[in-house]
């Protein structure tokens, strides 16, 4: 989504580079909402890099992939603006796909790279399991549903989002190393109205939408609040991240940064 990588980007230590005097290169790619939106450009994202790696002298193809995002908590212990580091990400029972996995995990060095870099921001952070779903869950009860529903056993889901579980299983078909942090945006017992939905892109015809109902206003003031919140958790973090010398991977990498 631009919301995240927008702000970002407006960290000069967080602008794209190239291979600095520590061998680390990023690159930044917005991967969209939803399945078909991360295939599509994350597919042509890879493609790209393998046909540098093909027709250059060295090779473009990334051995990390760093999706950073927001999520709607379903846990009611997360609070706005805690980054979620997860173990598992699930896809969502409920959706009508022919799904080969149950769950994937993150890479166990990112994870393990990434927590040092939250303890170092001094940020909130928590390691509940993320759930994919295929559209916005709106409301307190839609969220409570899903916590109830996906926290059976062992498992715990704690926050919602639409493209971690794609982002994944794109990775492991590439065989790409990847981890998704998230930060939070919407509490599990708050609601979002449908205006308010795609907040940052369509900011306008939201203020529009709110302003026939007057009633909403504080709920949309809050929302964008929470969205500032959220924004100043994922920079501190990505700081923290890319910018950390003692991070694991000391050899020459290019590292991409996804957002939603």
């Amino acid at each position: 989504m631009k919301s995240e990588i927008s702000y970002l980007l407006q960290k000069p230590r967080l602008q794209p580079w190239g291979p600095r005097s520590d061998g680390v290169a990023a690159e930044f790619l917005v991967v969209g909402v939803g399945k078909e939106a991360v295939q599509r450009s994350l597919s042509r994202w890879l493609e790209a890099s393998d046909s540098v790696s093909t027709n250059g002298s060295t090779s473009n193809r990334p051995d990390r992939l760093l999706l950073l995002g927001f999520g709607g908590a379903v846990d009611p212990a997360l609070a706005c603006g805690d980054l979620v580091l997860s173990g598992r990400y699930h896809l969502d029972l409920d959706m009508p796909e022919g799904v080969g996995k149950d769950f994937f995990e993150p890479d166990s060095s990112m994870l393990e790279q990434a927590a040092s870099a939250v303890s170092a921001s001094g940020l909130a952070w928590r390691g509940v399991e993320s759930l994919t779903v295929s559209r916005p869950v709106a409301t307190g009860e839609e969220k409570a549903a899903i916590h109830r529903r996906h926290s059976v056993g062992p498992v715990s889901v704690g926050l919602i989002n639409m493209e971690d579980y794609w982002v994944a299983e794109f990775a492991a078909r590439a065989d790409i190393p990847f981890l998704a942090v998230r930060a939070v945006i919407d509490t599990a017992g708050q609601a979002i109205p449908s205006y308010a939905l795609g907040l940052q892109e369509r900011r306008w015809n939201a203020l529009a939408s709110a302003a026939t109902r007057p009633w909403q206003l504080p709920n949309l003031v809050r929302l964008a609040s929470n969205l500032r919140v959220a924004q100043r958790s994922l920079r501190r973090f990505a700081e923290a991240f890319l910018q950390n010398p003692d991070r694991l991977d000391r050899e020459e990498t290019q590292q991409p940064v996804g957002t939603r």
